[in-house]
C-alpha cells in the first residue's frame, strides 16, 4: 500500500475471513450499509462501529501525528484513534507496524490475536470496490467508503446526553455487520482501544451496548481523559483507583472528570460569580499569604506583626503567632510537602525588623483530624497546629522584603540591596549577592538559579553554584515589585503597570501585558495550566491565560489573554494573591483576606 495514500474506512464486515469456493483468492465478505437499511434507527451507531472497525482492522497500524499529552494512555504500536466523532484520515500518518519485541503492554495471546486479524485483512482494497460471487450459494458483497462523522452524529440528545434507543442501535448494528468486534477481543486490547478515544467518542461508544458501556465507564479510560487536560491534577493520597476493567466500572473517575470540567468552565465564564468568603482578624494591612491545598492550610502575615494560620476551606482561624517579630511581617513561605509522613512542616518569615525567622510547624494533630476543624471547639483549635522558632537568621541591614525556599536553600532579599542565600539544613549563610543599586523587592528560585528584581528597574539571574551573574534583564520603565520564576519563564511586575514574560534561557522578552492602572504588586503562575494571576494597587486581580506556541501552535511564540478581572473585592491596594484549582485568595491594605471559591456545590476535595 502506498504509505502516502489515505486509509479508507471499512464500511462493514460479517466475517474476518471469507475464502471463495472458486479459489480465486481471499476476500472479505461484508454487507453494504445502505442509507435506507433500517433508517429509523441505528445509523449513528453503525457509523461509530465502522470507525472503530477501520481503526482496529487496518493492515498497517498508524498513529496520530499529535499524540495525547498523557503518555500513560498511549501504547506504542497500537493505532491511535483520537476521535470517532471527527475522524479525518488526512490528519494521520502511517508508521511502521509493531515489531515482535515491542513493549506495548499486551500478552502474547493478544499479540497473536491481533496479528491474525491484521494478516487476514492485509489485502483490503484501498479504493471503493464491490464483489459478488455465486448468487445461489452466496449473496455477500463488500463495499469500502469514506464516511467521516461530525459531532452532530453523536447519539446524544440535550446537555446531559440522554440515550437514544440504546439496545436498539446495538442490535441493528450487530445484525448488519454480523459481529461485535469489541466483544471478540481480549479485554485488555479492547480497553486499549478505549484509552485512545476522546470524550465525545467515549460517550458515543457508551450507548452501543452494555458490554461497551463497561469499557466506556472504566476508571482507567476516564483517568486517561482527565490527565490529558493541561493543568488538571488531583490529590491522590486518600485513595487509589483500581487498574482493571474486570471489576465493576469505577464511576469515581467519571465523577471527577465531570466536576473538574465544570470547575474549568466556571473559571472561563465571565458571567459566573464565585462564592466570596471574607476573612477578618488582622488589625492592619495583610502583606503576604501562602496556601497549601493538600493540607487545607492558609497562612497570612500582617503589618500588625502577627502570623495567622487558617483552615483554607472554611476560613476558620487555627492559631495566631504573635510577639515574635518586632516589625511588620512582610513575607513568608512554607513547605509542608513532607508533613504527611512526619507530621512536621517548615516555614520562614521575613520582617521589617531585618530578620528572617525559621519555624518548625507541627501538623501531626491537624493531619490526624483529617486536615479539618470538624468536631473541634474554637478554643481548642490552637492545639491542631503548633509552631516553634528554630532559628533567627540575621545579617540584613534593611527590612526583609521577600523570601523563597526549596529543599536545599532559603533565599532572602532586602531593602539593603542584597540577596542572601542560606543553607536550609544548617540555617547558615552560604552567600551574599550584590549587584543592584536599589532595594531588592522580590526573588525567584529554581533549579540552582536565583532571579532578583529590584527597584532599580533591573532583574539579575544568578548561579548558586558559582555565585556569579548569568544575565541581566532590562526593559521596564520603572522599578520592579514582584517576580515569578517557573520552568524557563521569568515573569516580572512593575511600577510601570506592566507585566513582562521573559525567557530565562535567552533573556528575550517574550510578551508584555498591559491593563493594570497602578503598580503590579504580586504575581502567581502555574506553568502546568498556563494560568497567571496578577494583583495591583488598582484594587483588581486579573486572570491571564498564557499559551506557549512551541507546544500548541508550533511557532515558538507565547500568547496571553486576560480571561477574568475581579475588581472591588477589596477596598484598597491588593498586596498578594495565590490560587489553586478551585479558588483565588488575595490580601489587602484593607486588613482583609478574600477567598473567591469557584467550586461551590461541586465535589472539589480531590483537586489541587
Amino acid at each position: 500500500m502506498d504509505e502516502t495514500a489515505p486509509v479508507p474506512h471499512l464500511a462493514s464486515t460479517s466475517r474476518l475471513h471469507d475464502t471463495h469456493a472458486d479459489g480465486a483468492g481471499s476476500a472479505m465478505a461484508s454487507t453494504t450499509l445502505h442509507s435506507g437499511d433500517r433508517d429509523g434507527y441505528g445509523t449513528t451507531t453503525k457509523r461509530t462501529l465502522n470507525q472503530l472497525l477501520s481503526s482496529l482492522l487496518s493492515s498497517t497500524p498508524f498513529a496520530a501525528s499529535a499524540s495525547p499529552s498523557s503518555s500513560e494512555c498511549i501504547e506504542p504500536g497500537l493505532r491511535t484513534v483520537r476521535s470517532i466523532s471527527s475522524f479525518d484520515t488526512a490528519a494521520y500518518s502511517l508508521v511502521s507496524p509493531p515489531q515482535a519485541n515491542d513493549e506495548i503492554g499486551l500478552t502474547s495471546k493478544s499479540r497473536r490475536f491481533l496479528s491474525r486479524i491484521l494478516a487476514g485483512l492485509s489485502t483490503a482494497p484501498a479504493t471503493s470496490t464491490t464483489h459478488s460471487k455465486g448468487k445461489a450459494k452466496r449473496k455477500a458483497r463488500s463495499s469500502y467508503y469514506f464516511d467521516a462523522l461530525s459531532h452532530l452524529d453523536l447519539p446524544l440528545d440535550g446537555e446531559e446526553g440522554e440515550l437514544i434507543d440504546d439496545e436498539g442501535c446495538f442490535v441493528d448494528a450487530k445484525e448488519t455487520i454480523g459481529m461485535d468486534i469489541i466483544s471478540s477481543l481480549p479485554s485488555e486490547l479492547a480497553l486499549g482501544i478505549f484509552l485512545h478515544l476522546d470524550v465525545p467518542s467515549v460517550i458515543a461508544c457508551s450507548v452501543v451496548s452494555k458490554y461497551w458501556r463497561i469499557f466506556a465507564l472504566d476508571g482507567q479510560v476516564w483517568k486517561g481523559l482527565f490527565m490529558r487536560n493541561r493543568g488538571w491534577r488531583i490529590n491522590a493520597a486518600p485513595w487509589v483507583a483500581p487498574t482493571s476493567s474486570q471489576h465493576a466500572p469505577d464511576h469515581r473517575w467519571v465523577s471527577l472528570y465531570k466536576s473538574r470540567k465544570s470547575l474549568q468552565d466556571r473559571w472561563a465564564d465571565p458571567s459566573y460569580k464565585p462564592h466570596e468568603l471574607k476573612l477578618v482578624g488582622h488589625n492592619d494591612s495583610v502583606y503576604c499569604l501562602e496556601i497549601d491545598s493538600r493540607l487545607n492550610i492558609l497562612v497570612t502575615g500582617s503589618r500588625d506583626r502577627t502570623i495567622k494560620i487558617w483552615e483554607l476551606s472554611t476560613g476558620a482561624l487555627l492559631t495566631t503567632l504573635d510577639h515574635h517579630h518586632a516589625g511588620s511581617v512582610l513575607c513568608l513561605k512554607f513547605d509542608f510537602s513532607g508533613s504527611s509522613e512526619s507530621g512536621m512542616g517548615f516555614m520562614v518569615s521575613g520582617s521589617s525588623d531585618r530578620t528572617v525567622r525559621a519555624w518548625n510547624v507541627d501538623l501531626s494533630q491537624w493531619i490526624k483530624n483529617g486536615a479539618s476543624t470538624d468536631g473541634i471547639r474554637p478554643n481548642m483549635r490552637g492545639m491542631l497546629v503548633r509552631c516553634k522558632i528554630r532559628k533567627i537568621l540575621e545579617g540584613h541591614v534593611g527590612g526583609v522584603l521577600d523570601l523563597k525556599i526549596d529543599q536545599k536553600w532559603i533565599v532572602s532579599c532586602s531593602k539593603d540591596s542584597l540577596v542572601r542565600i542560606w543553607c536550609r539544613e544548617t540555617l547558615e549563610l552560604y552567600a551574599s549577592l550584590s549587584g543592584h543599586e536599589g532595594p531588592v523587592n522580590a526573588v525567584g528560585l529554581q533549579g540552582g538559579r536565583v532571579v532578583s528584581a529590584s527597584g532599580d528597574g533591573r532583574m539579575i539571574l544568578w548561579d548558586l553554584a558559582t555565585k556569579e551573574r548569568l544575565r541581566v534583564f532590562q526593559g521596564h520603565d520603572r522599578g520592579l515589585a514582584c517576580v515569578e520564576f517557573k520552568n524557563d519563564y521569568i515573569i516580572s511586575g512593575s511600577n510601570d503597570r506592566k507585566i513582562k514574560l521573559w525567557s530565562a534561557h535567552t533573556g528575550e522578552c517574550l510578551i508584555t501585558l498591559s491593563g493594570h492602572e497602578l503598580l503590579v504588586r504580586a504575581l502567581s503562575f502555574d506553568s502546568a495550566s498556563g494560568k497567571l494571576l496578577s494583583a495591583s494597587y488598582d484594587r483588581t486581580v486579573k486572570v491571564w491565560d498564557v499559551v506557549d506556541g512551541s507546544t500548541v501552535g508550533g511557532n515558538g511564540t507565547v500568547a496571553a489573554t486576560c480571561a477574568r478581572k475581579f475588581e472591588d473585592k477589596h477596598a484598597s491596594h491588593v498586596f498578594d494573591v495565590k490560587f489553586d484549582a478551585k479558588r483565588i485568595v488575595s490580601s489587602s491594605h484593607d486588613q482583609s483576606i478574600m477567598i473567591l471559591d469557584f467550586g461551590e456545590g461541586l465535589d472539589t476535595s480531590m483537586f489541587i
